[in-house]
């Protein structure tokens, strides 16, 4: 085991988590999840990231000082963590007997990191590989994540303490992608130190003459991809009159960065996501919703079509530029050499589902390019309808039982970062593993949006302050 500066770091976080208020463990335990190309521990050839290794801490920390019959509400019968651990149970079962029973029965494109050579990349015989494992311990953890994050929802003001956190780790993600946008004009990367992962890190590539961001990821695709949940987020939250100023700030920044990072997948999922944002029905939480998705709508038309016109009248390099992107990362994408290996792998998802007889090639097993074809492929249909139920169980709640505002809006915005998450999944994921902010977000969901009743602990003293508050 090889413990890197980062591991010792986290470890110390996770002991002081331990000892301090469940605030502190929130606020780390979501801070964690921006480090996605940082490597903590190492084992052997399978690496582990902060967020992996301090949830572990996160964990026992709840199941020391949390009350443990909350566990058993969190799995309830028909809940979304009965799904969830049916899914877990489902897809370790898979993990182990699959690759082993079904064994040369297809071909898949594996995971495997104890693999270094090109050949990985090329079709195998169905067989085990470490992805089997590493999926299946992700899987299992941030199950226990849901747990834990849904036991400490109970707590007072945990509603707040759960948006100030993303709020945190949406501030961190845009000063990232700052430094990465700064450092790559002034000619150094100013992130490489973090970059540790034993990934494949692609944070100096550009198109023409436009550098790509890649903030603290491996890749531009990963940082749009991680940056989009937190655009929902934000996103909602300003549209509902949570910290508007702030929420309304950091929107406008994150969608921004996402640009930057041409990343298709950026752009594609952020235009969907965009969509979904403008037909959600928000005006049930509160009416002013409505006069600010039509503001933005009308100023957004409006910018567009100014600076198009502009920028065409004075013949500007950036039009040659923007249609140079434009056309590396939409138009002729799958036409690429990236485009035309993704769609392989899709397909040969399809050929694993019918091969395997509909019951997938095991958790872990193959690699794809959207997380569609990637449940599909690894854990069949009854995969994809476990993860179906526990996504459906967790979003379709009648909103108007939360009773408390602050709750409503909250759990609103966490709802749809869920759908961004799974939108970018479902353009570029994969594998089979969402990361703990997609975890984080259901359990925060469920628990804000299936309140009853107004409990005291979950109170807030008012949502109408002559100044200052959480509402402005």
């Amino acid at each position: 085991m090889d413990l890197s500066l980062a591991g010792g770091i986290v470890i110390g976080l996770g002991v002081l988590a331990l000892l301090l208020p469940y605030q502190w463990a929130v606020y780390v335990m979501v801070a964690s999840t921006l480090f996605g190309a940082t490597e903590a521990v190492a084992f052997g050839g399978i690496g582990v990231l902060p967020a992996s290794l301090f949830m572990l801490f996160f964990i026992l920390r709840t199941l020391l000082r949390e009350d443990s019959r909350a566990i058993w509400a969190s799995i309830s019968i028909g809940s979304p963590g009965f799904w969830l651990l049916l899914l877990v149970g489902y897809g370790c079962v898979s993990a182990v007997v699959f690759p082993r029973v079904l064994s040369d029965s297809t071909f898949v494109y594996a995971i495997d990191r104890t693999d270094t050579s090109t050949a990985q990349l090329a079709l195998q015989p169905l067989g085990p590989v470490s992805g089997n494992l590493s999926q299946a311990v992700y899987l299992v953890g941030e199950c226990f994540l849901y747990i834990a994050v849904s036991m400490t929802m109970r707590r007072r003001g945990a509603s707040h303490t759960i948006a100030d956190a993303f709020l945190f780790l949406s501030v961190l993600n845009v000063a990232a992608g700052a430094v990465d946008l700064l450092g790559g004009a002034a000619g150094v990367d100013l992130l490489d130190a973090i970059k540790t992962a034993q990934y494949s890190i692609i944070d100096d590539a550009s198109i023409g003459s436009v550098r790509r961001i890649s903030g603290t990821f491996s890749e531009s695709s990963a940082f749009a991809g991680f940056s989009l949940p937190l655009f929902a987020f934000t996103a909602n939250l300003w549209l509902l009159g949570y910290r508007r100023t702030l929420c309304g700030l950091l929107s406008l920044l994150t969608a921004g960065f996402i640009l930057l990072s041409t990343s298709s997948t950026g752009y594609v999922g952020l235009a969907m996501y965009l969509i979904a944002f403008m037909s959600s029905r928000t005006g049930a939480i509160t009416r002013a919703s409505r006069a600010r998705k039509l503001q933005v709508i009308a100023i957004g038309c409006v910018l567009v079509v100014l600076a198009a016109g502009v920028l065409v009248a004075i013949d500007s390099p950036i039009v040659a530029t923007v249609a140079d992107v434009v056309d590396h990362t939409l138009t002729n994408k799958m036409d690429s050499d990236s485009g035309v290996e993704r769609s392989a792998w899709n397909m040969q998802s399809l050929v694993n589902f019918v091969d395997t007889f509909g019951l997938g090639a095991g958790l872990g097993s193959a690699r794809a390019s959207s997380f569609i074809a990637v449940t599909i492929g690894n854990l069949g249909m009854p995969g994809f309808v476990l993860f179906g139920a526990f996504v459906w169980r967790s979003i379709r709640q009648p909103r108007m039982r939360a009773l408390v505002m602050e709750n409503r809006i909250v759990g609103h915005a966490t709802a749809q970062a869920m759908m961004a998450a799974l939108i970018g999944s479902a353009i570029s994921g994969t594998v089979f593993d969402l990361g703990p902010c997609f975890y984080m977000f259901s359990a925060a969901t469920f628990s804000l949006l299936s309140t009853s009743v107004v409990r005291p602990d979950r109170q807030l003293r008012s949502t109408v302050r002559p100044s200052g508050g959480v509402f402005r």
